[in-house]
């Protein structure tokens, strides 16, 4: 008899919680013309090894020692649209499923075990062209899947 053994769950740290990836993806769906709001890791001052999560209306300024942009509300819909295989995505109940996929996304799109570890090895990743290239390719596939829901959002809104 074979059991299979856990993986340790090594995002565990960072995975931002279910209920926030909900507000994210609702507040996502209206347009304020800036691409928010911003999801953001932030660590505890008291205790570095403790990390909190925050929402933010205004676009955040470059990473630090002590906090990371994990993604925008553009982002995450776009990439929400995605697992859930196309528009119209149901962002009024998703399922657990889908938001642990998304909370592994944001951890891994901007290697937040990395910017944990190493915060110079990470900035040397986080500038360099390739991963440049990725975000910006990732940031304009989520453009088109979130102007596509919005626009049946709209016309559901109206009818």
């Amino acid at each position: 008899m074979t059991h299979a053994i856990e993986q340790e769950d090594r995002l565990r740290p960072y995975r931002p919680h279910p209920h926030t990836l909900m507000l994210m993806l609702r507040a996502s769906a209206v347009d304020d013309g800036q691409g928010g709001p911003w999801l953001t890791l932030t660590r505890a001052h008291d205790n570095p090894a403790v990390f909190h999560h925050h929402i933010g209306l205004t676009a955040p300024t470059a990473y630090s020692t002590d906090r990371v942009t994990l993604c925008s509300g553009t982002e995450l819909l776009g990439r929400f649209c995605s697992i859930t295989h196309g528009v119209p995505a149901d962002i009024i109940r998703p399922t657990g499923a889908e938001l642990r996929a998304l909370g592994d996304w944001c951890c891994e799109r901007v290697k937040v075990e990395l910017w944990d570890a190493d915060v110079a090895a990470w900035v040397r990743w986080y500038m360099g062209p390739l991963a440049k290239d990725k975000r910006a390719t990732e940031f304009g596939d989520a453009m088109s899947r979130v102007r596509s829901l919005r626009w049946l959002l709209a016309e559901a809104w109206l009818r």
